[in-house]
């Protein structure tokens, strides 16, 4: 294209006929315009070129984002599903100690209470798989997924993820403050239940000169009052986090499904 603009620009200044002045001037003014016209049409190429290059580099971004965002989501479904699993564990052993104390009229008449008891202190925390939207959100680089609705949508579930992180995090403490310490108080603990083998401690022979004080504790009738609430509480909370983990694990699979779709 330029060589093509620079031979009409040389035909115009050398031609066969003598050149008057005025012709002269002439061609040195459309010379001139020539030269200034093949500057703007290297600079629009070159911005073309740029304006090209980057808008490959952005799509580029885009889809390295979109591709961390699908596994950040895969990571936290999957854990999400860990914690629902858990969560009905919790209900289950909490609803078996109340149902069998109900049936046998006694705590410790309970089937494998002191194992109950410690699975009921576990606490699984709100897993939060957030890296790659921060970087987003932080480098202002979230303008790069150029899809307006399917960019609305990764801010709104990142945004509803955090407060459901919140609210399971405000419900184990209210776990920590008003059960925790009744179930732990009553169970006679076992290192081994926590998953640590002590080379020194013999476990069995400790929880043999541990139970009669064990028994004592459950077969007080003030002490079992408050562990039955303390389990109560504990199933309440179990069911409220297990409804808010699940409601979030929907959002992020909605969310996961259109990032899947997306064909920008």
């Amino acid at each position: 294209m330029i060589k093509f603009f620079r031979r009409i620009r040389q035909r115009l200044l050398t031609g066969n006929k003598p050149a008057l002045p005025a012709d002269r001037f002439s061609r040195y003014f459309l010379y001139a315009m020539g030269e200034i016209l093949l500057v703007v049409v290297g600079i629009l190429m070159a911005l073309q070129i740029n304006n090209w290059a980057q808008s490959k580099s952005n799509s580029t971004k885009e889809r390295f984002y979109i591709n961390n965002l699908k596994t950040d989501l895969k990571s936290q479904i999957n854990e999400f599903n860990i914690r629902i699993g858990f969560y009905d564990e919790v209900i289950r052993i909490g609803e078996t100690v109340l149902a069998e104390y109900s049936e046998k009229q006694g705590l410790v008449r309970v089937d494998s209470l002191n194992f109950k008891l410690h699975y009921l202190m576990y606490v699984l925390r709100f897993p939060e798989y957030n890296t790659t939207f921060n970087e987003l959100n932080t480098t202002g680089q979230i303008n790069l997924i150029k899809n307006d609705s399917l960019r609305s949508q990764i801010i709104e579930y990142y945004q509803f993820s955090t407060s459901q992180h919140q609210s399971v995090d405000n419900n184990i403490q209210v776990f920590y403050d008003r059960a925790f310490p009744i179930i732990q108080g009553a169970a006679q603990i076992d290192l081994e239940y926590f998953g640590y083998r002590s080379e020194i401690v013999d476990q069995g022979i400790l929880n043999e000169k541990l139970a009669s004080r064990f028994e004592k504790n459950l077969n007080n009738e003030q002490s079992e009052y408050e562990i039955l609430n303390a389990i109560g509480i504990r199933i309440i909370i179990a069911n409220i986090n297990r409804q808010t983990v699940e409601m979030t694990k929907n959002t992020a699979r909605a969310l996961l499904a259109d990032l899947l779709d997306d064909k920008t």
